[in-house]
């Protein structure tokens, strides 16, 4: 499109003068193209006389441009070939690009098929071998004495017949006869404003609005990208230096004429300084010739016909950047025939990047996998110390469970199992984590009404098999019924070696190993730092979880706990805890001794003290404790909190038994 920056006020007034000279129809100047891309397709005159094919006469539109085009306000005006005098059928609707419009008009006779159903009727009686058509964007009527309109508003002219005296070009078009129309070339494509090579005569086919939108094609070739893309097949969601990226891009050409092997590159693709084109790598499927110029240049030179395809495939290394905004984006360059020439004259242009450069990791000394399970790092197992909901109360009971894939690169697949505390229950679910993603659920979701632990274990995506993926960080928040609420992150172990554990997942099961050699030893002695007893005034929940047995059918229980209470008046105090269940919740009051009452006599309602929490044989535990005093809101020194567990000591050597399936 060109713009005029120069004496745009002498362009409004040559505007002006025309408008008062030509009193709009009369100036005699070249015929208007037509800019809106809507031009008169066919034209059919012969409608109900002897020997026609159709019952009505007819004028079809058709949209050749890119964009829809309103048509209200819009009329077609018909005149004989050397008349002047104008009748009109005044339109409306709109017309997207590809799509047609049919005008039906008058009849001469029963004669021929009923047309399509019309978009516009009219009443207008065509000639059937010669006339003038006209395209207008007004409604208002040509004046009488007009042979040949001109002006702005024409959006096109049709002149038909040996004796049309209006037309566009050189000459009219072709006359038809009662079995033929006259019909604008290339399906309704061509328009070189010429009515004598622009027009054809030929069995005419009236198509409305309904039919499929069609689409022009170029006179010449047109090469055009179909897609691109750059695939890297490491699938971490970043491009990491060191890797090799595919590169494929699709030609097609969709003009309507061959694409030939023209001097000079069909296609170019500009590399960034960053990537480096692989020598021997370009291929194009026996189609051209593709070539590596450069580390920075790739080329193909070769023909295609209409219609044809062509992918041109190349790999390009990835260079350390060495900071974070480096560019990795391919410019790519196409150049094709479109007027026949044997010169590549039009060119386009587009852009391709791959996924933005990983980040490196950040400052500083990143928590050892062999250092001990913990709440504070991140690792291929969780236990989450506890959860609950209700089914039908659930914003008075529910935990927020989240997970969090803190790796910037890799995709991890967790498979999270819940652990009934009193059924003994384990269902289970996968969750796809993306790079650097969290989520986060309700308990109530996925398994109400039920109390337990949750034990969630990072998997390989195909096979369901326990892999190491230190990379994952999760809480729970807990809401009970009881006013006790808390925020506790969840225990990780990482994976330290021994990976994979077994490559064949037919075996139905593996042992995970908690030895400090293929995960982190767990815990078997715990510490609560800061205990009151549970009173009118206070209420502390203590939760210990029970970590062994089958995940596939049923965990471990509890058993023997024992327990050794210090108060802060300087006394020791022991007793037992006794379950069978999977978990011990329960409020720390005297009904949860063994021993009768040993407790309660050591610490006062008013005090509190910290305990040690032990197996009794030696297996695996972790737990919390979650404290809620009604009277906080009113008392500075009462407050409410939740804390896991304190890690004394771990055990040697426990394990869990893993069930193998993969996920879905």
């Amino acid at each position: 499109m060109f713009q005029f920056y120069s004496q745009p006020n002498r362009i409004r007034i040559l505007d002006v003068m025309a408008i008062f000279v030509c009193s709009f129809w009369l100036c005699d100047s070249v015929f208007a193209q037509a800019q809106s891309g809507v031009v008169i397709s066919q034209i059919y005159g012969a409608g109900g006389n002897s020997g026609a094919i159709y019952r009505n006469d007819f004028i079809e539109l058709f949209n050749r441009g890119s964009s829809a085009v309103d048509l209200k306000g819009w009329a077609v005006h018909y005149s004989s070939s050397t008349g002047s005098n104008w009748q009109k059928t005044e339109l409306s609707g709109s017309i997207a690009p590809g799509k047609r419009m049919l005008i039906q008009q008058a009849s001469g006779g029963a004669n021929g098929a009923v047309l399509p159903a019309a978009d516009i009727i009219g009443s207008i009686s065509l000639a059937s071998t010669a006339g003038k058509v006209v395209l207008t964007s007004t409604a208002t009527s040509i004046a009488a004495g007009t042979v040949c309109p001109s002006g702005p508003a024409v959006v096109d002219l049709v002149g038909y017949g040996t004796n049309a005296n209006c037309f566009e070009g050189s000459g009219p078009a072709p006359a038809p006869g009662s079995s033929n129309g006259v019909l604008r070339g290339g399906d309704g494509c061509v328009d070189f404003n010429n009515n004598t090579s622009d027009f054809i005569t030929g069995t005419p086919v009236p198509r409305n609005s309904s039919l499929p939108a069609a689409q022009c094609r170029t006179a010449g070739a047109k090469l055009e990208i179909i897609s691109s893309e750059i695939i890297d097949d490491d699938t971490d969601g970043c491009t990491q230096p060191g890797e090799l990226l595919t590169v494929n891009v699709v030609l097609k050409n969709t003009g309507s004429k061959s694409q030939a092997d023209n001097q000079g590159a069909e296609l170019t693709v500009w590399l960034a300084p960053l990537l480096a084109a692989q020598v021997n790598s370009c291929s194009s499927g026996g189609k051209g010739r593709c070539f590596i110029n450069s580390s920075t240049e790739v080329q193909w030179n070769g023909k295609a016909d209409p219609d044809e395809t062509v992918t041109i495939s190349f790999q390009a290394g990835v260079s350390d950047p060495g900071n974070q905004q480096a560019d990795l984006c391919l410019q790519i360059n196409l150049g094709y025939d479109s007027n026949s020439d044997g010169s590549n004259e039009s060119k386009v242009s587009s852009k391709l990047c791959p996924a933005p450069l990983c980040l490196p990791a950040g400052p500083g000394i990143i928590t050892p996998p062999q250092s001990e399970s913990g709440d504070q790092k991140s690792g291929s197992l969780l236990i989450y110390p506890i959860y609950s909901s209700r089914s039908t109360d659930r914003a008075r009971e529910n935990t927020r469970i989240s997970i969090t894939n803190i790796d910037p690169q890799r995709q991890s697949t967790v498979r999270i199992f819940f652990v009934g505390a009193k059924t003994a229950s384990i269902n289970d679910a996968f969750i796809s984590l993306s790079p650097a993603q969290t989520a986060a659920f309700l308990a109530s979701d996925f398994d109400p009404d039920v109390t337990g632990f949750i034990i969630a274990v990072s998997v390989d995506r195909q096979t369901g098999l326990p892999v190491g993926f230190n990379s994952l960080i999760g809480d729970v928040y807990l809401r009970l019924a009881t006013g006790h609420s808390a925020n506790l992150p969840a225990e990780a172990c990482a994976a330290v070696s021994g990976w994979p554990l077994r490559n064949d997942q037919n075996a139905g099961s593996v042992e995970l190993k908690f030895d400090g050699i293929q995960y982190n030893r767990m815990p078997t002695e715990l510490a609560a730092d800061y205990l009151a007893l549970s009173s009118a005034e206070n209420s502390s929940m203590l939760i210990v979880n029970r970590i062994g047995g089958d995940l596939g059918s049923e965990l471990l229980p509890v058993g023997r706990l024992n327990v050794i209470f210090h108060s802060d008046a300087e006394k020791a105090s022991g007793f037992e805890i006794n379950s069978l269940e999977r978990q011990v919740f329960a409020k720390f009051d005297s009904g949860l001794l063994t021993s009768a009452g040993g407790l309660a006599g050591e610490l006062p309602e008013s005090r509190y003290g910290w305990a040690r929490i032990r197996h009794d044989s030696g297996g695996a535990i972790t737990g919390a404790i979650i404290n809620h005093n009604p009277g906080s809101t009113g008392n500075f020194t009462a407050l409410n909190h939740g804390r896991n567990l304190h890690r004394l000591t771990f055990a040697s050597a426990t394990g869990l038994k893993f069930p193998v399936r993969p996920p879905g």
